[in-house]
């Protein structure tokens, strides 16, 4: 792909049912917004990021699936490598616009309301000299996603936040390590 000013969207995780061979909800939801945002700015593209390692090649074929039904051509369609949290998915996405050498203007999360301020605290350390911008899914999930009964637990939500106090307290040295220039960085 040629060095012009790109904008990104990130489009998170959330899943994969294997007893159903689909997706969950909020991932179609999240793809859907992505593509809205796609036809309204020309020079977007899409990072898919896929969490853990079991489904991983099963959920990417399905929500490029998706990618293709809503009439996303596959040059605007890129895959990150599998991750196991936040912190290495905004790695592994710093990996694939380094080796596109996409010049980025501007990143958008597709993230829901518990994930949302985490990702962009983290994106935002890995990538200084970029915008981040959250787009928020809605609070629907799948009655059988796996990610289900952690998501509303007031346990997990206090697990969100004392994980974002030890990110800006102790993380530090960690960002920094990830937060090299990018190829159109000036």
């Amino acid at each position: 792909m040629e060095n012009k000013k790109t904008e990104v969207i990130v489009a998170l995780s959330y899943g994969y049912i294997p007893d159903r061979q689909a997706l969950p909800v909020m991932s179609v939801e999240g793809l859907e917004k992505a593509v809205y945002y796609l036809r309204q700015y020309e020079k977007l593209v899409v990072i898919l990021t896929s969490a853990g390692f079991d489904y991983c090649e099963p959920e990417y074929e399905a929500r490029k699936a998706v990618l293709r039904k809503l009439d996303v051509p596959d040059g605007k369609i890129f895959k990150a490598r599998p991750s196991i949290s936040t912190i290495d998915e905004a790695a592994a996405v710093k990996e694939v616009i380094m080796k596109e050498k996409l010049d980025v203007s501007a990143i958008g999360i597709i993230a829901d309301k518990s994930h949302m301020r985490r990702c962009q605290f983290i994106f935002s350390k890995v990538f200084p000299d970029i915008r981040v911008w959250p787009i928020r899914t809605s609070k629907q999930l799948d009655h059988d996603n796996p990610l289900l009964p952690l998501k509303y637990r007031p346990v997990w939500r206090v697990a969100n936040f004392a994980m974002l106090m030890l990110l800006k307290i102790f993380g530090i040295e960690r960002f920094r390590n990830l937060a090299h220039p990018h190829p159109g960085a000036k």
